[in-house]
C-alpha cells in the first residue's frame, strides 16, 4: 500500500472515531476483527475494518430511525442524519476510490448500497429532508458484515491467456477482471465458460482427469445456471441476484477462476 493511502486511513479513522456521531459498539468490532486484532492494530488491513465497523453501526443507526419513520409513513429525515448519511457516502466513496486496485479492495453489501443511493439525491447538507415516498424499509444486518475485502483465493497461473480470453469476451477491451465488481466477474466467467466450451449450442467434454474427476460438464452447466442471472438486467434476474451473499459470490469467482485456469493450463 502506497503512502497516501496510509494517509487516507489514518485520517478517515482519526476523524470517525473523534466524531460523536458516528458510533461504534463492540459487537461491530467483533464482525470485522479476530479477538488479537481487537486488542492491538497490527495492520492498516486491521485499520480498514474498525472504519468498516464505525460505518456499519452508524449507518444501522439511522437506518433503524429511518425504518421507524416509514413504517408511520414518515418520511422526514432529521437535519443530523441527513448530515451523518452524505458524510458516510463520502467516506465510502473515498476508500472505494482509493483502494479499488489495491489489497484492501472491498465490497459494499448491494441491498445497502441500494438504499443509500436511492436516498442520496434528497439528502441535504444543512437541514432536514422529505425522502421519496416509494422508499420501503430495509432489512437491518446487525451480525453480518456489510463491508468485505475482496480477496481471490485464486493464483492465475495462465495469466496471458486468461487475460486475452477476458479481452476478447468483454466489451470493454481493456477490462482488467479483478477491477470489477463481483457481480460483473460473475457475468463474465459464465460468459467465459461459454466461449470455452459451447460449441453448436452443444458442451463440450472436458477433461475430468485435471480435477481429480469431480468436476464434469455438468458442474459447469450447474455454475452457469447459478450464475445466469448476473447476465441479465430483468427484474427476476436483479431479484435472483439479491439471494446471495457477498460471500457465496466470492466462492462463485474463486471457483469459476480455479477451473477456467484448469481448463486453460494445456499440459
Amino acid at each position: 500500500m502506497n503512502t497516501k493511502n496510509q494517509i487516507i486511513l489514518r485520517k478517515i479513522y482519526q476523524d470517525i472515531s473523534n466524531n460523536i456521531k458516528f458510533g461504534c459498539d463492540k459487537k461491530y468490532l467483533e464482525i470485522y476483527l479476530v479477538k488479537s486484532s481487537l486488542e492491538k492494530i497490527t495492520s492498516y488491513e486491521d485499520l480498514l475494518k474498525i472504519i468498516f465497523a464505525y460505518l456499519h453501526c452508524t449507518i444501522n443507526i439511522v437506518f433503524e430511525r429511518i425504518n421507524s419513520r416509514l413504517k408511520k409513513d414518515n418520511f422526514y429525515l432529521l437535519a443530523e442524519d441527513n448530515r451523518t448519511l452524505l458524510q458516510i457516502c463520502d467516506i465510502i466513496e473515498d476508500l472505494r476510490s482509493n483502494l479499488r486496485n489495491t489489497s484492501l479492495n472491498f465490497e459494499f453489501d448491494k441491498k445497502y448500497s441500494s438504499f443509500l443511493a436511492e436516498i442520496r439525491p434528497f439528502l441535504q447538507p444543512t437541514n432536514g429532508s422529505f425522502l421519496p415516498y416509494t422508499l420501503k424499509t430495509i432489512k437491518i444486518s446487525k451480525y453480518e458484515p456489510i463491508f468485505v475485502l475482496v480477496s481471490y483465493a485464486v493464483n492465475i497461473e495462465n495469466v496471458e491467456d486468461f487475460d486475452n480470453l477476458i479481452k476478447k469476451i468483454s466489451l470493454d477491451k481493456n477490462a482488467n477482471f479483478f477491477c470489477l465488481n463481483t457481480d460483473e466477474q460473475l457475468s463474465l466467467l459464465n460468459n467465459v465458460f461459454e466461449n470455452m466450451l459451447k460449441e453448436d449450442n452443444k458442451f463440450k467434454t472436458i477433461n475430468t482427469d485435471k480435477f481429480s474427476e469431480i468436476i464434469d460438464e455438468s458442474t459447469i452447466k450447474k455454475f452457469r445456471s447459478k450464475t445466469q442471472c448476473f447476465r441479465h438486467a430483468s427484474k427476476d434476474s436483479l431479484l435472483e441476484r439479491e439471494k446471495y451473499s457477498i460471500q457465496q459470490k466470492r466462492f462463485l469467482v474463486n471457483f469459476g477462476l480455479s477451473v477456467i485456469d484448469a481448463l486453460l493450463d494445456k499440459v
